[in-house]
């Protein structure tokens, strides 16, 4: 093709041939990230590199009815934008195109592009078509200029591209984070944490076994790559020497600068064909690392991440049910029978969860996750007024029935747990002292200062609590008097260990007899079978709770027992 140059500016012969200059684009688009493009005024004929066509849903690489087209691609806070710039360019107002602006991949995502373009005059100086490039602005850099080293994007690349050489890898995938280094930005300034970064970059260049490969990965992480089937103890050892070299740089700060690393490895073998997946599993591996105390190494365990994703999957599901006016969450009860008359007196409310995806959960599965996200607040709030106002409906049966409804220490940091049990008590016009809220025993109690003020309030309140599963933990004596607790609930474990030995039987003994010095009730929980009531009854607990009176059971088949 001939080019020539008019009053200084690019003009072309009448025809041009289209395939010749596809040809060259094509070629030279094997070359670069950026999309090239020429689009034809005068046949409103657009043409550009294939590999556009992999993140946006254009109909083809080359097609007419241009603006039309490219409206379905463009963001359409843009296209007017656009439209009047490509105008202005038609027009011959402006002999190059120069705009950033936003189009929409296949996922309906926004993708930043900037897109320049050079005009080119036909043989009367008219505007005929513009060449130009189509640049995506985020995508990633290659490389990192800190310290020197190839990033993730790279990472990605070269285990794709030795995936296709090889069709397998055998070695590990090594992440290497830095522990607290968030604190040291906000302690020493992002310098100090700059000269971090270049510390263990030097540290891991001098380390390193040739056949490897280094990169920074994240803002806090490298990626060490080994693919000629080395083994994950020589990534532990690897690590090691890594550790020793940082120490002995950070001698020579005088310990001005202190810092450590954790580290997740992944091992490669011959079923690993997608990076994707091979970096969940290092993410979850130094993570673990860091959840075991930092400082250490972790090596992937398949077994260790389906009980973590399992954990994942139900969170999700619980997260779903809280959304869905509380779907597949139930109240069972179990009684609690007065140990003088043998007659029930009340029930102890359980929360009960069960999917479509994971059957039913055991509460021991459950509500760790429940507390551990969050939820347990908005759940908890339901099952108070739910159990309040089935304690109501009882009362109609029983006349002194009270209900006993368990507390996460979560829950109890809230002080507006009160303001909320009594706005429940309120509206099922039920009595304080009808309602018994249990506690788990733990540290805590005497160590939380929240947790002191919310019970000193309920005391206020004339509302009853209880230490349940005591004997499992903390067991301090000191505090059941101190917060006025109202009732001692013993632990099935402990009971059981009293049933088979003197020693536990004369130590459960004088627990009761301690705690009915001091004004407490006593609840013997886990009691089973007739033989055992009949032995445990000459302690003279106050309450028993167990099987042999009824398992939690839900609301209407408690009815039935009543």
């Amino acid at each position: 093709m001939n080019w020539g140059h008019f009053m200084g500016k690019f003009m072309i012969p009448k025809d041009i041939d289209y395939k010749q200059f596809e040809y060259a684009m094509s070629t030279i688009g094997k070359c670069t990230d950026d999309y090239l493009f020429l689009f034809d005024f005068k046949k409103d004929y657009y043409s550009v590199s294939e590999t556009i066509l992999e993140r946006f849903n254009l109909p083809s690489a080359q097609f007419f009815k241009v603006i039309e087209v490219l409206k379905t691609v463009i963001h359409p806070d843009d296209f007017d934008m656009l439209y009047s710039e490509i105008e202005s360019v038609k027009a011959g107002e402006k002999d190059r195109h120069d705009l950033e602006y936003r189009w929409l991949d296949k996922e309906g995502n926004i993708v930043w592009i900037s897109c320049r373009g050079k005009v080119i005059l036909d043989a009367e100086g008219k505007p005929r078509m513009m060449v130009g490039r189509v640049s995506e602005l985020g995508v990633k850099s290659k490389a990192d200029n800190l310290t020197g080293l190839l990033t993730e994007t790279q990472l990605q690349k070269d285990f794709d591209k030795l995936i296709e050489e090889e069709k397998s890898l055998s070695g590990y995938i090594m992440k290497i984070g830095i522990n607290n280094f968030k604190t040291i930005n906000e302690k020493y300034g992002m310098e100090v944490g700059d000269i971090v970064l270049k510390d263990i970059s030097n540290c891991l260049i001098k380390i390193m076994p040739k056949e490897t490969k280094l990169y920074r990965v994240g803002s806090k992480t490298f990626a060490i790559f080994a693919f000629q089937g080395e083994t994950t103890e020589q990534a532990k050892q690897l690590y090691k020497n890594l550790k020793r070299a940082i120490n002995h740089s950070i001698e020579t700060y005088a310990y001005k600068i202190f810092y450590s690393i954790s580290a997740g490895i992944v091992k490669l073998d011959a079923i690993e064909s997608f990076y994707k997946e091979i970096q969940k599993k290092a993410e979850f591996a130094i993570n673990t690392a860091i959840r075991e105390g930092k400082e250490n190494e972790f090596v992937f365990d398949e077994q260790a991440y389906n009980a973590y994703m399992r954990r994942i999957g139900i969170e999700e599901q619980l997260r779903q049910s809280a959304n869905n006016y509380f779907k597949g969450f139930n109240i069972f009860y179990q009684p609690i029978i007065s140990t003088r008359t043998r007659q029930l007196v009340g029930a102890e409310a359980l929360l009960r969860y069960q999917c479509e995806e994971y059957g039913t959960l055991s509460p021991g599965e459950f509500i760790p996750i429940l507390e551990e996200s969050g939820l347990i607040i908005p759940v908890g709030r339901w099952v108070l007024e739910n159990a309040i106002r089935q304690c109501k409906v009882w009362q109609e049966r029983v006349v002194h029935f009270h209900i006993s409804i368990n507390l996460s220490y979560i829950q109890v940091r809230r002080q507006d747990l009160v303001e909320e049990v009594n706005e429940y008590l309120k509206q099922h016009e039920l009595e304080a002292h009808s309602v018994i809220l249990e506690l788990t025993e733990s540290g805590c109690l005497e160590n939380d200062r929240m947790i002191q003020r919310t019970l000193e309030i309920i005391r206020k309140k004339r509302m009853k609590l209880a230490i349940d599963d005591f004997g499992t933990g903390y067991s301090n004596l000191r505090y059941l008097q101190d917060f006025n607790v109202d009732i001692l609930k013993i632990d099935r474990s402990f009971v059981y260990k009293a049933l088979k030995n003197d020693y536990d039987y004369k130590l459960v003994s004088y627990i009761i007899e301690m705690a009915h010095s001091i004004g407490l009730l006593v609840c013997l929980e886990g009691i089973e079978t007739t033989e055992e009531r009949e032995r445990l009854e000459s302690l003279r607990p106050d309450l028993m709770q167990g099987y042999l009176f009824g398992k939690p059971v839900a609301a209407e088949a408690f009815e039935k027992i009543m």
